[in-house]
């Protein structure tokens, strides 16, 4: 525990236990962690989320002296939301209706439907400050209108402002579910992430790339926060009660892949490489095993059902993080699918890190990038493009013939992706961000020191 006068963030998370899904756990983490490094939290969220999955096994991970201020939005629930861009399954003249209705609505709700609840937010956010002293905002995205929230709230305040993004604005606009944008909602979004990037003293990334693709935009925009990456990680309590080995057969080839599928993280690219495997050889196709675990976009669900016939298929729902914990453990080999779309080989899967903590040997269909810079010291990491769909096919020939090689636990350094580490190195920042206030600028290390 660092000795000082203790200090407290401020987190903006629309996104926040009892909610569910990857992206949550980020702020959470840093919830849990920052504590020992002398910040203490409050966290800014939403009462009634207008979102598809929850999992109340993550507030296990908020610490019982963290503020939770909850606003409510003004937003209509995620399946009325769903219903209304896609015309709700209604066919004719009145579908079409719907889905014009839908995207009408969505055309004036800039950047996200979630701007409904900034006001709401924005007034709660302002009492909070007054009421306790805090010494920095966090605000954390997507949604994006958490950074215009957070720039507000900065402004109105004068508390130093972190930006962190879990994703880049622009690749997830792109590739985000009914997120295609055109014309005047890119140029206004533009602009608001310029006003964003204007108020923060910091910008934080999630990749080395991210975090120069970041850099630029704060050059166009004349703004001139200090910018970084700071990965997303794993947390060891989050395996201490895990079996170490949960092979099941050496007669199949496990495989397991855990996590949204929809545009930017597509299982097209492995399906195809199966159907590929199961013309040439139908025995070795049978052996395969896919495991997949979370939610699926509608184009990405019809991919899955057609590989039900060739391979022997296991498909979940929304599973619980502990859930999904267990089954990376019962895996022969741990599957990553990034699509190759512009801006992926920006883009770090969060799972990735869970992935290399789990031991497991690990298949990465991604672009090259952050992603194979990440694995590259793995002793058991196997990459390959999402085009190389040969290669993929051998590859599994190969694993199913030979058997995968388990990694050597001491040949994995797994430290500079522990959570507690990242928590650290945000306090770094945070750090640097209240003590530099004159200039308005701080310094973001590659690595923050390690007290461990």
């Amino acid at each position: 525990m660092i000795e000082r006068s203790r200090r407290r963030a401020l987190f903006i998370a629309y996104t926040f236990p009892p909610v569910g899904g990857a992206g949550v756990q980020r702020t959470t983490k840093f919830v849990k962690y920052l504590p020992q490094f002398g910040w203490d939290a409050s966290v800014l969220t939403v009462s009634n989320p207008s979102v598809p999955v929850r999992d109340n096994s993550l507030c296990r991970d908020v610490p019982a002296s963290t503020r939770i201020i909850r606003a409510r939005t003004f937003e209509p629930s995620y399946a009325k939301k769903a219903a209304l861009v896609s015309g709700g399954g209604v066919r004719g003249p009145r579908g079409l209706v719907r889905r014009v209705l839908g995207r009408a609505i969505a055309g004036c709700l800039q950047p996200d439907p979630q701007i409904l609840w900034n006001v709401p937010a924005f007034l709660s956010g302002m009492r909070a400050l007054r009421e306790t002293r805090h010494d920095a905002i966090v605000a954390s995205a997507p949604p994006f209108s958490s950074l215009l929230l957070g720039a507000a709230l900065s402004g109105a305040s004068n508390v130093p402002l972190v930006l962190d993004y879990r994703d880049e604005w622009d690749v997830s606009n792109r590739h985000w579910e009914n997120r295609q944008l055109r014309g005047l909602s890119v140029a206004l979004q533009r602009g608001m992430e310029k006003y964003a990037l204007r108020r923060a003293g910091a910008v934080v990334a999630t990749s080395p790339r991210s975090a120069s693709q970041l850099e630029g935009l704060c050059r166009k925009a004349a703004a001139a926060p200090s910018v970084g990456h700071i990965f997303n990680g794993f947390d060891p309590d989050d395996f201490s009660d895990v079996p170490a080995n949960g092979r099941r057969s050496s007669a199949t080839l496990r495989l397991v892949y855990t996590g949204t599928l929809y545009n930017l993280a597509s299982p097209e690219p492995l399906i195809r490489a199966i159907e590929m495997l199961a013309g040439a050889r139908p025995d070795l196709a049978d052996r395969i095993e896919l495991v997949l675990a979370g939610r699926r976009a509608a184009e990405q669900a019809q991919q899955v059902a057609r590989i039900a016939s060739v391979c022997r298929l296991e498909a979940y729902d929304y599973v619980s993080h502990p859930e999904a914990i267990a089954l990376m453990h019962s895996a022969d080999v741990l599957c990553l699918l990034l699509s190759g779309l512009p801006g992926a080989e920006r883009v770090i899967p969060a799972k990735l890190f869970e992935y290399i903590a789990s031991q497991k040997p690990i298949l990465a269909i991604a672009p090259p990038g952050d992603v194979w810079d990440v694995l590259r010291g793995h002793p058991s990491a196997f990459m390959r493009s999402p085009q190389d769909l040969r290669g993929i096919s051998e590859w599994l020939v190969r694993a199913i013939e030979n058997g995968v090689r388990v990694p050597d636990a001491t040949k994995v350094d797994t430290q500079p992706f522990n959570r507690r580490r990242q928590a650290e190195h945000l306090a770094f920042v945070l750090d640097n961000l209240v003590s530099d206030a004159q200039s308005e600028r701080c310094r973001i290390p590659e690595e923050a020191p390690c007290s461990a």
